[in-house]
C-alpha cells in the first residue's frame, strides 16, 4: 500500500506492538513482585524491543502481498484476541485487575478493523494479473483522474513499451466510449508494433491486452487465456486459504467457488473447440473483478460472415458461463444449419455487471454496460480480416434487452444490421425508430408465460394500459413498433429462458434473422388486449444454396 492510508496503517501498527509489549512488559513485572523468592530479586523484562519491519519497498499495493497482510492481521487480531482473554484471568485473579488484557485486547480488535480495511482496498482496487499493472492503473486514476480522449497519444505511445499503467488506462477509457474512434486507434496501434514489441505486451500485461476492443481476436483470444490461468491459480489459493480458516468468510468462499466454476467452464468450452463438428472458440474477455466477466465467441467473428452478439441479463456471473455459451452455441449450430455456406461467429457477451438482486429496479447498470457494450462492437468492425463487412445481429435477453438498448441509442450509428429482444422488460425507449437501426430490422418475441415483461412501470398512471412495461414501452406491442416474432409456449418456471430451446420456435426465428433470412421468420402481428398464441409451423428443410452464392439483402417483407 502507498499514500497516506499506508501511512497511517504503518503508524498504528507501530502503536499497537509497543501497547501491547507493555501490557505485557508490565503484567509480568506486577506478578513477580507479588511473591519473590526469599534474598532473590525479581525478574525484570525492562524496555519493549523496537518493531521490526519488513526489508524492501512494497510498491502499487501488490494483490498477493495484501493478500498476506489481510490474512497476518487477522491471524494477530485472534491471536491477541485470545492473549488479551488469558492475560486478563491471570491479573484479575491475583487482585491486579484486567486493565493490562484489555489494552491487548483493544489491539485486538484494531487488526481486526485494519484486516477488514485491507480486504476492502484489495478488493475495490488491486485486481490485477500476475503483478501490478491494474492496481498501479487504478492507484493513478484515483491520484490523477480519469483518463481523457487527450490522453490517448500518450498512453498508445507508453502502451507500446509494455507499460501495464499505459494499458489499463486505455482500456479504463474505452469502456466510457467517450472516443467512439478509440478502437479503430487501437487497432492501427497494434499493426504498427514489431512482432518483439507484441510479445513482450503479451507476456507483460495479458489481462489489460485482452481488455482492448479492437484487437484481432486471435490476439485477446491468446492474451486472455494466459491470464485466465493466472487468475485461476490466485483463486485457487486464496480459496485454499479461506478454506484452512473460514470463519467470517463464508460469503468471499461461495463467491471463489462460484467464479472457479465459471473458469471450469470456460475452459471445458474453450477445449472442446474444434471437436464433434463445432468451430473453435475465442474467449474475447475474461476477468474476476465484481461478479466477474467473459466474452466468448463461437467461430472467429473476425472472418464470419453472420455475427451475432447476445447479452444476458439478470442474474448472470461469471459462474454462469457454462450456461451463456451453450446458448451461443445452440444458436450457432441452428444458424449453420439454415445456411451452412455463409459462416456464423455466435458471441455470449458478459462484459458488464448484470443487475444481481434488487439493483435490478433501477437502469444503473444498463447505463454502465451500455457503453461497454458499445465500445465492444465498435472494436468488431475494426478488427476484421479484408473482406466484405459481415451481417451483424445484436440480441438482448431480460435485462440485456435494456443494456442493448441503450447502447444503440449511444452508438451515435447504426449499432447492427438488426436488433432482436427477447423477454424485455423495455429497453429505455418508447420506439423502434429511436433506436438508429433502418425500419424493420427492429425484432422481439416473447414467451406468452414469460412473466418479465409484464413487469409494471415505475409510473402508475401507465399501469392500466397494455404496452407499457418497465422501461418503456413493450417492445412486442403495436406502440413500439418491432416485428413481432413467434416464440410458442413453455413451462412457467422456464419460460423466460426457453428461447434458445431446441428445436423451439424461438430458436428457428433467431437464427434466420442471424442468416438474414427475413422472409422466414414466422410473425405475429402486434395487437392490443391479450398476446395471442402463435402457431408454429414445422422446421423448414436447410437452405440449399451453391457455395459462393451472394447471400439474400436484408430487407423487410414486403407489407411486414
Amino acid at each position: 500500500m502507498t499514500g497516506p492510508a499506508a501511512v497511517t496503517l504503518d503508524r498504528g501498527m507501530a502503536d499497537r506492538h509497543r501497547a501491547v509489549q507493555q501490557s505485557f512488559i508490565s503484567a509480568f513485572d506486577a506478578v513477580s513482585r507479588l511473591a519473590p523468592a526469599p534474598g532473590v530479586a525479581p525478574p525484570h523484562l525492562g524496555a519493549a524491543s523496537a518493531m521490526v519491519r519488513p526489508s524492501g519497498d512494497i510498491r502499487g499495493g501488490d494483490p498477493r502481498k495484501l493478500e498476506a497482510l489481510d490474512a497476518e492481521l487477522r491471524r494477530t487480531g485472534r491471536t491477541l484476541e485470545a492473549a488479551a482473554r488469558t492475560l486478563g484471568s491471570i491479573t484479575a485473579r491475583v487482585g491486579l485487575g484486567a486493565g493490562s488484557g484489555r489494552q491487548v485486547g483493544a489491539a485486538a480488535a484494531w487488526a481486526s478493523a485494519q484486516a477488514t480495511d485491507v480486504r476492502r482496498r484489495h478488493d475495490e482496487l488491486l485486481r490485477a494479473d500476475a503483478g501490478v499493472g491494474m492496481a498501479l492503473a487504478v492507484v493513478t486514476a484515483v491520484l490523477d483522474g480519469v483518463p481523457t480522449v487527450a490522453d490517448e497519444g500518450s498512453l498508445l505511445a507508453r502502451a507500446r513499451n509494455a507499460d501495464p499503467v499505459a494499458l489499463a488506462r486505455l482500456v479504463t477509457l474505452q469502456r466510457s466510449f467517450a472516443d467512439p474512434h478509440l478502437a479503430a486507434r487501437i487497432a492501427a496501434w497494434w499493426k504498427s508494433l514489431s512482432a518483439a514489441e507484441r510479445q513482450r505486451i503479451l507476456k507483460t500485461a495479458p489481462g489489460q491486452l485482452g481488455a482492448l476492443d479492437g484487437l484481432p481476436a486471435t490476439v485477446r483470444d491468446r492474451a486472455n487465456r494466459l491470464f485466465l490461468a493466472t487468475e485461476k491459480t490466485r483463486l485457487a489459493d486464496r480459496l485454499a486459504a479461506l478454506r484452512a480458516d473460514p470463519e467470517g468468510h463464508e460469503k468471499e468462499i461461495g463467491d471463489l467457488t462460484g467464479k472457479l466454476g465459471g473458469i471450469a467452464a470456460i475452459e471445458r468450452g474453450l477445449a472442446s473447440g474444434g471437436k464433434a463438428g463445432r468451430p473453435p472458440l475465442f474467449l474475447l474477455g475474461f476477468d474476476t473483478e465484481s461478479i466477474g466477466h467473459a466474452i466468448v465467441s463461437v467461430d472467429n467473428p473476425d472472418t464470419a460472415d453472420n455475427v451475432v452478439t447476445f447479452v444476458p441479463g439478470f442474474g448472470t456471473k461469471l459462474a454462469d458461463a457454462s450456461s451463456g455459451i451453450n446458448r451461443a452455441l445452440g444458436l450457432w449450430s441452428q444458424a449453420t444449419t439454415f445456411d451452412p455456406h455463409r459462416s456464423t461467429a455466435s458471441i455470449f457477451w458478459l462484459g458488464y455487471d448484470a443487475p444481481q438482486g434488487l439493483d435490478v429496479a433501477t437502469a444503473d447498470r444498463a447505463e454502465a454496460g451500455a457503453t461497454r457494450l458499445d465500445s465492444f462492437v465498435s472494436g468488431l468492425a475494426v478488427s476484421r480480416s479484408a473482406g466484405a463487412p459481415a451481417h451483424t445481429t445484436l440480441l438482448g435477453h431480460s435485462y440485456g434487452s435494456l443494456v442493448s438498448g441503450r447502447a444503440a441509442v449511444r452508438f451515435g450509428a447504426p449499432i447492427a444490421d438488426d436488433i432482436v429482444f427477447v423477454g424485455s422488460p423495455g429497453v429505455g425507449v418508447q420506439t423502434a425508430p429511436e433506436l438508429g437501426v433502418p425500419v424493420g430490422h427492429v425484432w422481439a418475441g416473447r414467451s406468452p408465460e414469460d412473466p418479465i415483461p409484464f413487469v409494471p412501470p415505475l409510473d402508475p398512471m401507465k399501469w392500466p394500459d397494455d404496452h407499457s412495461v418497465r422501461y418503456g414501452n413493450d417492445p412486442t406491442s403495436m406502440e413500439f413498433g418491432a416485428k413481432r416474432f413467434a416464440v410458442g409456449h413453455a413451462p412457467l418456471l422456464k419460460a423466460h429462458s426457453s428461447y434458445w430451446d431446441r428445436r423451439s420456435a424461438s430458436l428457428r426465428n433467431l437464427a434466420y434473422i442471424v442468416d438474414g433470412h427475413y422472409g422466414k421468420v414466422e410473425l405475429i402481428r402486434p395487437v392490443f388486449g391479450p398476446t395471442p398464441t402463435p402457431r408454429p409451423a414445422p422446421s423448414p428443410a436447410p437452405i440449399s444454396r451453391s457455395v459462393g452464392s451472394p447471400a439474400p439483402v436484408p430487407s423487410p417483407s414486403p407489407g411486414e
